[in-house]
């Protein structure tokens, strides 16, 4: 009920998230996760969402996040894709968060949440983790206004994501599900404009990395995703439109496929 409460009037009065935004709370939040009463945990689940953009967490508090939380995340990302999407998104979100976090504070791509998420334990779900990651990425161009996060926000989260996924493990996605994420990211590259000038960099980037981890197997489908990066880039480059630093970007990046 008290869960309950906070969660509702912080969204009407910001503020009081804010002051929940400190270690103390989140080890109490982190320990409420994989709670035996399922409403305790969707609530603590979607509170940590609500906190995680006020503060950076201490290393202390990162440290502390304990695997079977992470674990737990992944689980209910893989039993809900299929049944509940709703809480599949809900602790994908979360994750996202906390791998974020992680990236603040060290800026690499070795984390716990990887560390988990890439761990032998979880190489059963692995369809189902990564097609949610797939869903999440494909509807980041929307609002997600159950956890009022901007378009912004979850766009960079789930590419930081996917920018160490393939770079921890480059196999992590089938070659089919390269060829959405590369699909979608070549859609946003194209539909952001340079008023959102870092954001499309963080798209841009990403296409040579989907590229090379194409499998050597599959050299058709390497083949047919440069020629239609190549395409974009070029246009893109030439456009009287694009700021200098996103010409450079793009004539880099194609310097660099050839």
């Amino acid at each position: 009920m008290h869960l309950c409460l906070l969660l509702y009037l912080g969204h009407e009065f910001p503020n009081i998230h804010r002051r929940l935004s400190n270690d103390e709370w989140f080890t109490e939040l982190f320990n409420l996760i994989d709670h035996q009463d399922e409403k305790v945990e969707s609530i603590s689940i979607a509170l940590l969402s609500e906190l995680f953009p006020y503060d950076e967490l201490s290393y202390a508090i990162l440290e502390s996040i304990p695997d079977n939380l992470l674990n737990r995340l992944c689980f209910l990302i893989h039993f809900n894709h299929y049944e509940d999407n709703g809480k599949s998104n809900a602790a994908l979100t979360l994750l996202l968060k906390i791998h974020g976090q992680f990236i603040k504070k060290r800026g690499s791509i070795r984390t716990k949440v990887l560390d988990v998420l890439l761990h032998q334990s979880l190489l059963s779900h692995r369809k189902e983790i990564s097609l949610s990651i797939i869903h999440h990425f494909n509807r980041s161009g929307k609002l997600l206004k159950i956890y009022r996060l901007d378009d912004t926000n979850v766009q960079n989260s789930t590419i930081d994501l996917l920018h160490t996924i393939i770079q921890r493990d480059a196999e992590y996605f089938y070659t089919n599900d390269i060829n959405v994420l590369f699909d979608v990211t070549l859609r946003e590259v194209m539909r952001i404009n340079d008023s959102n000038e870092q954001l499309r960099h963080q798209y841009m980037k990403l296409l040579p990395k989907l590229i090379h981890s194409i499998p050597a197997g599959s050299p058709g489908a390497c083949k047919t995703l440069k020629t239609q990066m190549k395409d974009k880039l070029t246009k893109i480059s030439s456009s009287p439109l694009s700021t200098t630093s996103t010409c450079l970007l793009a004539q880099r990046i194609l310097n660099e496929i050839d």
